[in-house]
């Protein structure tokens, strides 16, 4: 994963493996957690892939994103659902999941 902002694109792509902790255009870095994976493994990915633009259109081709809003946290609710591996980091109006390497 790099850092940047999430693309509602590749959220969207990505909705049927798991539920999401961030918001389309939400700055994310370097292991940071951005969701939870449907199966019980850890799943390394890319939100900040953008779409691959082309001269060509096709009909069709280009729905719509439909999210599903992210998961907020309250901090009594963070520190339950954090696990020994990761640590709870509070940034000025947020906090995120970061997962130890």
């Amino acid at each position: 994963m790099e850092n940047g902002k999430a693309i509602p694109y590749s959220i969207d792509k990505l909705q049927d493996r798991g539920k999401f902790f961030v918001d389309p255009n939400e700055e994310i870095y370097e292991g940071q957690v951005i969701g939870e994976n449907t199966r019980s493994d850890d799943m390394v990915v890319n939100v900040t892939k953008t779409k691959k633009l082309s001269n060509v259109r096709s009909s069709g081709a280009d729905d719509k994103a439909r999210i599903i809003p992210a998961i907020k946290f309250s901090l009594e609710e963070a520190l339950e659902y954090i696990q020994k591996m990761s640590m709870l980091k509070l940034l000025q109006n947020r906090f995120v999941f970061v997962r130890f390497i």
